[in-house]
């Protein structure tokens, strides 16, 4: 049967349509999609030395069995390590590369080789995101910001050696914050084209790579530290102009939002409600402090490692939010998992 080119591009759009529903959750799926998940491994204990490399299957299984697949000796932190949330996975290089930025330290894994190293840091640079084979990430004078504005600058990192190559020119390096912008609290994401956002506190930095164009957007600007403190983390992109991320408030229960900007706005919208669907881990449903993310757009899964206890033994809680059907499988491992990424 002979279909004009018009015709027959208008049939696949139905027949697309028929097949994924109208539902908003089905979005654009990117080429690459990640087989495996690989993550870090730590007991949190002072006197242990060193990090594992794990990797295991995605879809993740009911109950998971990683396959460690390196090793990271003679890693001694001075203090407990924080934040762990600062990951990326970069299948064109094949590596792993996390930021503990409390510590100034980066830690890498180069999955082909197998190498793994932790390399010192100049400054409180923190949340890596790779974006057409660069490294990079958000640099705050002094690792925080006060008196309400915020001074920051984005640079290009090195994996391999720590080192700084080169910082972006921006139209501004500076916002007013009602919330608070914090190395420790900052999350990444891309489009993977030439936008870069970061997140902190409630505040959402956008930088447009090729023309150093910066916009800053207030997600909640009813902040108030004393009786209304929300924070967002977790931020992952999710399709053009949409973000994924958890909200937090004061009283309010962890969510999963979308973050829709248009233009120079923001909407935020509910998708999935932790607290109400998860069960507590004590005075938390998430871990703030000790958390890291990855949603895969091929599954349209949102998933996070959260520290679930510490004593009398340390263990991870693994949450997959399915955004199609809107439920969680949850499971707790043994030991503490972060820097959760998905590779091929």
């Amino acid at each position: 049967m002979k279909i004009f080119p018009q015709l027959w591009t208008l049939l696949c759009g139905l027949l697309l349509l028929a097949a994924c529903g109208s539902d908003d959750d089905i979005l654009t799926v990117p080429q690459d999609c990640g087989e495996q998940f690989i993550c870090w491994r730590s007991t949190l204990n002072t006197n242990d030395s060193s990090l594992q490399i794990l990797s295991f299957d995605n879809p993740m299984p009911a109950a998971v069995t990683p396959l460690q697949i390196g090793s990271l000796q003679a890693f001694n932190p001075l203090r407990i390590i924080l934040p762990t949330s600062n990951a990326v996975y970069d299948q064109d290089s094949e590596q792993i590369v996390g930021i503990i930025s409390r510590e100034k330290t980066l830690i890498r894994h180069h999955t082909a080789s197998g190498n793994s190293s932790a390399l010192p840091l100049p400054t409180f640079v923190t949340a890596p995101i790779f974006l057409q084979g660069n490294c990079y990430g958000i640099d705050i004078p002094n690792g925080y910001s006060s008196g309400g504005t915020a001074t920051f600058s984005i640079v290009q990192i090195d994996p391999a050696t720590g080192l700084f190559i080169d910082s972006l020119a921006l139209s501004s390096n500076s916002f007013d914050y009602r919330s608070f912008f914090h190395h420790e609290s900052i999350s990444a994401a891309t489009d993977g084209q030439d936008q870069l956002f970061f997140l902190g506190g409630t505040n959402l930095v956008m930088i447009q790579v090729s023309t150093g164009q910066v916009k800053v957007i207030d997600l909640y600007p009813n902040f108030n530290s004393s009786n209304d403190f929300v924070r967002f983390y977790g931020l992952e992109f999710r399709s053009a102009n949409r973000l994924l991320a958890v909200r937090e408030g004061s009283d309010d229960p962890s969510e999963l939002v979308e973050i829709q900007i248009v233009g120079n706005v923001a909407q935020v919208g509910s998708l999935f409600d932790f607290s109400e669907d998860l069960p507590a881990l004590g005075d938390w449903t998430l871990n703030r402090e000790f958390y890291s993310t990855v949603y895969d757009a091929c599954k349209n899964q949102y998933h996070i490692a959260t520290l679930a206890s510490l004593n009398p033994q340390t263990t991870t809680k693994l949450i997959n939010v399915d955004l199609n059907s809107r439920t969680a499988q949850q499971q707790i491992v043994a030991d503490y998992w972060f820097g959760i990424n998905l590779m091929e």
